[in-house]
């Protein structure tokens, strides 16, 4: 089936593979919405900062209800507080996350409050450009698997080892699919 995707939708583009704070606040953000949503509420935060003031020193700095103003809640704000202060106190974090082998890269970002499994393996795929990263309990890839392989979603991580060590690729297809199914 995979191979039918594939000739299907042609090359896809790769990840974007930009790893810094911009990428770990909109991946909070990000977590539980929908892709527009998630994106206009992105959008709003940028608009409070400017560009060159996107880092975690600007926003430490902004009150919790600038962050309520632009649609974040609590508990993300503190989140995106959380990995300011991380990132205030090292600064190198990210750049050492960059090249640690996957499973350290994954530990080291769930151990940051608000950073969970499917937070840290979108990191890793979109930002960072992992090769072998499927992210488990994401809802499309689970009803892409269900429907094209009829496996179930406590099944998907083993199942998903059969694409290893692309399983990257393979997860940007069954997005893809999910998007535009044929």
């Amino acid at each position: 089936m995979l191979a039918r995707l594939i000739g299907h939708f042609g090359s896809l583009p790769a990840p974007r593979a930009r790893a810094d704070f911009k990428a770990i606040v909109r991946i909070i953000i990000g977590q539980q919405l929908s892709g527009a949503a998630a994106r206009t509420i992105f959008s709003r935060l940028e608009g409070r900062l400017k560009a060159a003031e996107f880092n975690p020193s600007a926003v430490r700095k902004l009150k919790e209800s600038e962050f309520r103003k632009v649609g974040i809640s609590r508990a993300k704000t503190d989140y995106i507080k959380g990995v300011s202060e991380l990132l205030l106190e090292s600064p190198n974090f990210l750049e050492e996350v960059k090249t640690m082998p996957d499973s350290d890269a994954f530990n080291q970002l769930v151990s940051i409050k608000g950073i969970g499994a499917w937070s840290a393996n979108i990191f890793l795929l979109f930002d960072c450009g992992r090769k072998d990263i499927f992210p488990l309990g994401d809802a499309s890839l689970n009803k892409a698997l269900k429907v094209l392989y009829r496996v179930q979603p406590k099944e998907v991580g083993e199942f998903s080892t059969r694409w290893s060590p692309y399983r990257s690729s393979a997860a940007m297809y069954f997005w893809r699919w999910a998007d535009d199914p044929i």
